[in-house]
């Protein structure tokens, strides 16, 4: 319990809090609950995937529930103290190949989200290759690199820049077609 609580204390000192300490890819409802027997009701918090816009194309909600799933596995799959790592964090436990072979991994899933998510802007691409080159940098300092890199989440945190980057750009043609529709009638309308 000291352990938890130091490890949590050290890594939200150097690497901050990553998405307020919540799983980035679920969101808590609630709900009421009416038992059976004496008819009173309770309300009762549970957690579900978070939803994806409407107006994201079939094709992007694929990616992003992808996305979801792969980071998931990667970085948050199990608990241990507190703390959530997955199985890129185990095999960073090898010192030094490990560290290479999560680097690799981590690219080839930022290759493959850009070129699926038909390119990503120069910022947004950067800020992506900065998040894996410092997990890179922290995990090959021998243990405290280790517990450093489970709580930096690299492909979470790209996971969601690329998911807020894929909500603007469909919102944004949201937004641009709706204007158009509503342009049409108020120029025919001044025409006459």
């Amino acid at each position: 319990m000291f352990f938890s609580y130091f490890v949590k204390k050290f890594t939200r000192k150097v690497v901050g809090d990553f998405n307020n300490g919540q799983d980035p890819f679920v969101e808590e409802y609630e709900f009421e609950r009416k038992s059976f027997f004496s008819g009173s009701s309770k309300v009762v918090k549970k957690t579900r995937p978070k939803s994806i816009a409407e107006y994201v194309p079939e094709r992007q909600r694929g990616l992003v529930l992808s996305m979801r799933k792969r980071c998931y596995r990667m970085e948050l799959m199990f608990s241990f103290w507190g703390m959530k790592f997955g199985w890129l964090n185990i095999v960073k436990i090898v010192p030094v190949v490990g560290d290479i072979c999560a680097l690799c991994l981590s690219l080839l899933v930022l290759r493959e989200m850009r070129t699926a998510a038909d390119g990503l802007p120069s910022d947004i691409m950067a800020s992506c290759l900065f998040n894996i080159l410092i997990d890179f940098t922290f995990s090959l300092v021998p243990i405290v690199g280790d517990i450093v890199s489970v709580a930096y989440k690299p492909n979470c945190r790209n996971a969601m820049l690329i998911e807020e980057h894929i909500d603007r750009k469909y919102r944004k043609e949201m937004n641009l077609k709706a204007a158009k529709q509503m342009d049409t009638p108020i120029s025919a309308a001044k025409q006459h």
